[in-house]
């Protein structure tokens, strides 16, 4: 993935850069339906009835983000690189004595490109436009004992994700080269993740090799970031 950035850095920087190239970085978050994932959350709960601290939900993921502006007056395509996450966690004293906790991660990294059509003036803009996200679900976890200190994350799943939706993004320019944006978007899913493999594995669940759809995730998502960046016009 960094190599596939660079790539595009050199790429967008080199033609067309005699309009408009800028970078930024910052924070960014999605509400993402898991309703799939939170089913094995509900199951884990309810098969162990000794734990004490049951498992909350999946739904909000963030991160950090990075990203790469480049247009002209009348549009904008920007890049971005966002790292979004979320840890849930429970425990309790397992029916053999032992005080445990386990851990599960979702990341939800992702490449996005947005193509804008905006409205500029020489305090920002304003951009409108169709964004595209490319990453994956991938879902640790962990299980520690009060005795152990080298308990570590294990892959329980990947899928791809990919995701197409409209997008709005405001720019605030602060003096010849610095930008604060924000921006906004909704996406929806073109493809399904379903964790019946992450229920087979934390559970010790069995289906028939089916894959039932109460594991479904639509991976619909609705997204901002805030964002500080450096940019260079030449209009």
């Amino acid at each position: 993935m960094k190599r596939i950035l660079l790539f595009a850095v050199v790429l967008m920087s080199s033609t067309i850069q005699a309009q408009m190239f800028g970078v930024r970085l910052g924070y960014s978050g999605s509400f993402t339906d898991l309703e799939g994932l939170n089913q094995v959350v509900e199951n884990y709960n309810t098969s162990r009835q000794w734990l004490e601290q049951e498992m909350k939900n999946f739904g909000y993921l963030d991160g950090y983000t990075i990203g790469i502006t480049s247009g002209a007056r009348v549009f904008w395509f920007d890049m971005e690189y966002s790292t979004r996450g979320q840890k849930r966690k429970a425990s309790g004293v397992d029916l053999t004595g032992n005080l445990g906790t386990r851990s599960l991660k979702l990341k939800n990294n992702t490449f996005a490109f947005t193509l804008s059509g905006v409205a500029t003036n020489s305090n920002g803009g304003i951009g409108f436009g169709l964004r595209t996200e490319l990453g994956a679900n991938k879902l640790k976890t962990k299980v520690e004992y009060a005795n152990e200190s080298d308990a570590k994350w294990n892959v329980v799943q990947k899928d791809l994700a990919i995701k197409m939706g409209p997008a709005m993004r405001v720019v605030n320019r602060i003096g010849d080269s610095l930008e604060m944006s924000f921006s906004i978007y909704y996406v929806f899913g073109l493809s399904t993740t379903n964790f019946t493999e992450a229920d087979i594995a934390i559970n010790n669940t069995f289906y028939n090799s089916t894959t039932p759809e109460q594991f479904d995730v639509n991976n619909h998502t609705f997204g901002f970031a805030l964002t500080l960046g450096f940019i260079n016009m030449a209009y």
